[in-house]
């Protein structure tokens, strides 16, 4: 078995064909003057409506989705079956946590050596993207596109500010911060740290579970979905508070970007902002889109118009 790295370094020289035949549209978005990519479909494997809604559809990744890589901590790298872009894997957890769980300081240990090959993107809820409960990192090969289309890049370079939390002017009046590194991308816990103080800057708090699920022997059919009481989302408790021995749940859906030179956090309002799907991915600045009347949506609305709308407005709280 081979490292994480080394693994990674396999799907880069090999990439496999995407399970959704895409086109590349460049299109220049008129509000920031920035150039972005929507990715077209063209077609799309039958399997992947039922394959993605099924009960914890990713416990037993097949044997054709499995990597190289030796299971590091409680992840393990898979291939995404059902990837656009051609080196889209996922660092799945094996032991069961929800995807609504917060990442922990291993795993930034973990995802650390990959940031020079790759980015990560982390959808926190559904109306992140997030369509499986099972705790997942998508781990994104770089290039992202043909054309190297990486918009949110190119804003957050313009940045004076280092190290600590700011915003861009895209997404003025909603919750998000990014944080530019400096030179050199900061050490594992410093990273740690940097999500740490992103979800206090965007007001994200969690709620402590009366139960753990993934500590029962048996899984109850269903226990694993995203239906939860409302009282699993009323959040009052900051993540440098949480206890380790126990379990936690984001009191808001947020998209999470990481970076070899930045990240950035977004509070989500809806997964479909002016109707076009967008999951914490999206927030490269590059679109995907399943239908003409879509890409037509998209080239009419604008890049950053659509992604500001999917971000809540400051003072306003989702329930």
């Amino acid at each position: 078995m081979n490292s994480l790295l080394d693994a990674l370094n396999e799907c880069l020289i090999t990439p496999r064909s995407t399970g959704i035949t895409t086109t590349e549209l460049v299109i220049k978005d008129q509000e920031c003057g920035l150039s972005f990519t929507i990715l077209e479909r063209i077609e799309m494997l039958a399997a992947k409506q039922a394959a993605s809604t099924g009960i914890d559809a990713l416990k037993n990744p097949a044997p054709e989705d499995q990597t190289s890589a030796q299971a590091v901590g409680n992840l393990r790298l898979v291939w995404n079956r059902f990837n656009i872009l051609p080196v889209h894997l996922l660092l799945v957890a094996i032991t069961f946590r929800h995807q609504l769980e917060p990442l922990c300081l291993d795993d930034f240990h973990i995802i650390h050596p990959l940031l020079k090959k790759c980015i990560i993107a982390f959808n926190c809820g559904q109306k992140s993207g997030a369509s499986q409960p099972r705790k997942h990192l998508h781990v994104i090969g770089l290039p992202l596109t043909r054309d190297s289309s990486f918009p949110l890049m190119d804003i957050v370079n313009t940045l004076q500010v280092l190290n600590q939390p700011t915003e861009v002017p895209i997404f003025e009046g909603r919750q998000h911060c990014v944080v530019r590194f400096g030179p050199e991308t900061p050490n594992p816990s410093l990273l740690y740290s940097h999500y740490c103080i992103a979800l206090n800057y965007c007001g994200i708090l969690f709620t402590r579970q009366a139960s753990s699920i993934h500590d029962k022997e048996e899984e109850e059919e269903g226990a694993h979905t995203f239906r939860l009481p409302p009282e699993a989302r009323n959040g009052s408790i900051p993540i440098e508070s949480l206890m380790p021995s126990e379990t936690y749940y984001a009191n808001q859906d947020y998209s999470f970007l990481l970076a070899e030179g930045f990240c950035f956090l977004g509070v989500r309002s809806t997964g479909f902002p002016l109707g076009v799907g967008c999951n914490s991915i999206s927030y490269t600045g590059n679109l995907y889109s399943p239908s003409k009347a879509v890409s037509t949506t998209i080239e009419a609305r604008g890049m950053a118009a659509i992604l500001r709308e999917g971000l809540v407005c400051k003072d306003v709280h989702l329930d």
